[in-house]
């Protein structure tokens, strides 16, 4: 117990509380302690719209194969025939991709 004047003088020896301290750090765990972190840019946040859909990934790599079979890169232009009926089945692009295969004469 301490003692205090109260405004007119008077002693009082009443218990005064302590003044509330922080009761230790803060639980990094809790909800209402939660505070967004930074995206990390390896994985980028974008709607879906802003990103490449499958369907044109795999046109991208069709017309790849389609420039290498005219430059006479036979096995370049297979490659990516076969990558996109790999990464990207269930495409337009695969469907073509399987057929041009079929018709060389490999199959997959």
């Amino acid at each position: 117990m301490s003692e205090y004047t109260d405004g007119e003088g008077a002693v009082s020896s009443e218990a005064i509380s302590p003044s509330p301290q922080a009761a230790g750090p803060a639980n990094p765990f809790a909800w209402d302690s939660y505070q967004p972190q930074a995206t990390n840019p390896a994985y980028p946040l974008q709607p879906a719209s802003a990103m490449e859909t499958d369907e044109q990934a795999a046109e991208q790599l069709l017309a790849e194969a389609r420039a290498f079979s005219q430059a006479k890169r036979r096995q370049e232009a297979i490659d990516r025939l076969i990558e996109i009926v790999q990464r990207y089945p269930r495409t337009q692009a695969a469907q073509r991709a399987r057929h041009t295969l079929q018709k060389a004469g490999i199959s997959i």
